[in-house]
């Protein structure tokens, strides 16, 4: 993903990889659910760590129930 180039420290592209590799599936499986389009989820789910990516400030424990409400 292009977007681990782009951070300021480390700490933000481990929280950040954290974050995919743990949800990217549960979030497939929700947007496919809505969606009922294996592309369509694919690109909900781009679209969401793109702006996850952009308010990475927001969360400060990848773990917490917090955060996957977020996500």
């Amino acid at each position: 993903m292009s977007l681990l180039l782009t951070f300021q420290n480390s700490e933000d592209r481990d929280k950040f990889e954290y974050i995919y590799t743990n949800y990217k599936n549960l979030m497939l499986h929700k947007a496919y659910g809505i969606l009922r389009d294996t592309m369509l989820a694919e690109d909900a789910v781009s679209e969401a760590c793109i702006r996850i990516y952009k308010n990475l400030y927001k969360i400060e424990d990848p773990t917490a129930n917090k955060t996957i409400a977020f996500v």
